[in-house]
């Protein structure tokens, strides 16, 4: 495909007098989610002055992404030598789809599968050929019917075998719309509108930025290796003490020195897209219990990255020293000027939060890009990192501290309201 666009483009293909109705309905609704859809009945792609109508349909399928077949009981126009224009189309597409050029969803109207498997079966049960022949309120033209459809299984087991989107099938059936949107909502990797996706891919590319600047690269593997790896044995074995400063051997510094050097600087980790994102009301859902919009588990995880990052930045600028005063005891022992280094409990805090949020900024961008690459599994929040770095007290300071649940039902309590308006008479619990 050589025309590049920033949406996908769709065609649609079907006998028109079967799906007149379901074809516009489905334009609609593609086009409402910022998708291009090309109809065949409607004048919405380039017809050259030397090409008839068919062939100029045949034409704009090469321009497509997407292949949507619609099969009815009708065979639909003839082309020629008894193919059909909607076959002929589809001949088309799974040439393409052959080279990896476009994706193709065939959807079958189920009562005519069940029509197709019923006739098989009276025909070998009667040895009567002519059967199969016989129209049908489902099946006006039964014998072509049946023979497209048994080409379309044969060509899409040939390029799928049994590992197709619909798994050991090669096609969807559909009895209503919404078996149709739900169809294409997995092949056409439909997650919101347009503009959803938009964001989300700019945010897919900061976040690729993000592990970027957070990693380099392993000089066994080649591969990325996140630059706060270097404190994780220590942050594990040795917890930090409230009162008391730590010890550290060589081994110990030198990890905590390269720690130090290669996590990025405070202004380094980007938050444009994620900001952009966040604030775009395009990751809210409607709540049916509050008739309220909310944010989604998406738009949670965004928040989420965006505190960890905000924090990061506050708990980097406060060590940036030209002098590396703030960590001058582990340089020493590191460079063997010292056997050991003593650091004051409140850098080994920072250290510790530091690696603590790196974490945190780590797992929330892997939850946004396994959801941005697999929208229809969803995502889950991450397990993070509490925000102090001791080994205990999380747990009471979590207990203590109000939720966002909390701070939204004081703010509903009528005496807040009142007190907050000036009604100084009314009194509040502040126990």
């Amino acid at each position: 495909m050589s025309e590049q666009t920033a949406r996908a483009r769709v065609f649609i293909s079907s006998t028109i007098h079967d799906f007149s109705d379901l074809r516009s309905a489905l334009k609609f609704w593609l086009e409402e989610l910022g998708l291009e859809v090309r109809l065949s009945e409607q004048n919405d792609f380039e017809r050259r002055p030397d090409q008839g109508t068919f062939d100029s349909c045949f034409s704009a399928i090469p321009a497509c992404h997407y292949y949507i077949l619609l099969i009815g009981g009708r065979k639909g126009s003839e082309y020629r030598d008894g193919v059909s224009v909607t076959q002929q189309e589809y001949r088309t597409a799974a040439e393409l789809a052959k080279r990896g050029e476009i994706s193709p969803v065939i959807l079958v109207r189920s009562d005519v599968m069940t029509a197709l498997s019923e006739r098989r079966a009276i025909q070998h049960g009667s040895h009567q050929g002519s059967i199969s022949t016989t129209p049908s309120p489902v099946l006006r033209d039964p014998e072509f019917v049946a023979a497209f459809v048994d080409e379309i299984k044969s060509t899409e087991y040939e390029r799928l075998g049994d590992q197709g989107p619909a798994g050991n099938q090669w096609y969807y059936r559909f009895g209503t719309f919404r078996d149709i949107i739900d169809a294409l909502r997995v092949n056409l990797r439909l997650s919101g509108s347009l503009r959803a996706q938009t964001l989300l891919a700019n945010l897919a590319w900061e976040n690729a930025e993000t592990i970027k600047t957070i990693c380099w690269r392993h000089s066994s593997t080649g591969l990325p290796q996140p630059a706060h790896w270097h404190l994780g044995k220590l942050r594990s074995n040795r917890p930090l003490e409230v009162g008391e400063d730590m010890t550290l051997d060589s081994a110990e510094a030198t990890a905590v020195v390269n720690f130090y050097m290669l996590t990025p600087m405070a202004d380094q980790i980007k938050t444009v897209a994620l900001r952009d994102a966040s604030l775009s009301g395009e990751f809210l859902i409607y709540d049916q219990r509050t008739g309220r919009l909310q944010a989604s588990v998406l738009l949670t995880t965004m928040y989420a990255l965006e505190r960890e990052i905000e924090r990061y930045r506050n708990l980097k600028a406060m060590i940036v020293d030209p002098t590396h005063r703030f960590v001058e005891p582990a340089l020493a022992a590191a460079q063997g000027y010292r056997s050991s280094a003593i650091m004051k409990e409140i850098a080994m805090a920072t250290m510790y939060g530091l690696y603590d949020t790196l974490d945190n900024i780590l797992r929330l961008c892997s939850a946004i890009h396994g959801y941005v690459q697999r929208p229809e599994e969803g995502i889950v929040l991450p397990d993070l990192h509490g925000s102090r770095p001791y080994p205990v007290g999380q747990e009471e300071i979590d207990e203590e501290r109000a939720s966002h649940e909390d701070a939204e039902r004081w703010l509903n309590d009528s005496k807040v309201r009142n007190f907050m308006s000036g009604n100084t008479s009314v009194e509040l619990d502040a126990s």
